[in-house]
């Protein structure tokens, strides 16, 4: 009697465990990372697959992305930084330029070149907003409001 209630007591709490979870804890595969991509033409939000607490470099992530083309992404490489260009059709120009944001912080395009590591928990953004530039380089940044 004391093993059929032992069975019965650990098959309830096996049960009331898994019914606590949600789906996204169930199945592994269904980690990603989320990419936000702003302007004034559109507001998309993109999804990268990525193991559970896997980090993955954030240019590695981007590229990947844009092979994919969701979303389509050009960029601009230089010996000391990386640069996005364009962002589905839009490009940077002399007074706007594409922004990186990595939980609410902006990225330079030094941090870029040299490897920031991202998870599945970490708020990216890619932003297209004002900027002042001198030859061709950015040198004031004006922060959207949102």
């Amino acid at each position: 009697m004391i093993r059929i209630l032992f069975v019965i007591f650990c098959f309830f709490t096996i049960v009331s465990i898994f019914s606590c979870m949600t789906p996204s804890e169930i199945d592994r595969s269904s980690h990603r990372i989320q990419l936000r991509v702003k302007c004034d033409e559109f507001d998309d939000t993109f999804y990268y697959p990525t193991p559970l607490m896997e980090r993955k470099d954030l240019l590695t992530v981007l590229a990947e992305l844009s092979l994919k083309e969701n979303p389509a992404i050009r960029f601009i490489s230089t010996n000391q930084t990386e640069e996005i260009m364009e962002v589905n059709g839009r490009r940077t120009s002399w007074k706007e330029a594409w922004h990186i944001y990595l939980n609410g912080q902006l990225l330079s395009s030094e941090d870029l070149k040299k490897g920031v590591r991202v998870g599945e928990k970490d708020k990216l953004e890619i932003r297209l907003e004002a900027t002042e530039r001198v030859f061709g380089i950015p040198t004031k940044h004006e922060e959207s409001k949102d």
